[in-house]
């Protein structure tokens, strides 16, 4: 029941972040793509290196985003319309979903609206050149 519960907790909290996103304009929304998607991949790449399954590098990137979105509610930002909490809140509940609290279902829908927005905003060059930036293949 938890992790259901969780599930959808994070699945909308996702959608609202990605709505707070789209409401900016092109540019900006071109720079937290790439910010969201440079940070996605740092957590992917260190997991992906790790002895452990992954389970320390999603915890030392959750508590990233978790102190990025902190920042942005210490300068000022309230909700999901503030890019700079939106934008963290979403890495937040991308490492959350991943690292196995609302279960596989759940972190691939969270990962395909995230990855979707993200391809969307971004070309595939400027998404490929993050991939190799962090020496992950498509």
């Amino acid at each position: 029941m938890f992790k259901r519960a969780k599930a959808k907790f994070l699945i909308s909290d996702t959608e609202l972040c990605l709505k707070g996103l789209l409401g900016l304009p092109p540019d900006a929304q071109k720079d937290y793509a790439n910010d969201s998607l440079r940070n996605s991949f740092a957590g992917i790449a260190d997991a992906e290196r790790s002895s452990d399954g992954g389970k320390e590098a999603n915890k030392v990137h959750l508590q990233l985003a978790k102190d990025r979105r902190h920042k942005a509610l210490s300068a000022g930002a309230s909700d999901h319309s503030h890019p700079e909490w939106a934008a963290a809140a979403l890495v937040e509940g991308w490492m959350m979903a991943n690292g196995g609290v609302a279960g596989r279902e759940a972190a691939d829908t969270i990962t395909g609206l995230i990855f979707g927005w993200v391809h969307e905003t971004l070309s595939d060059s400027e998404f490929s050149a993050v991939e190799k930036s962090f020496g992950l293949n498509s």
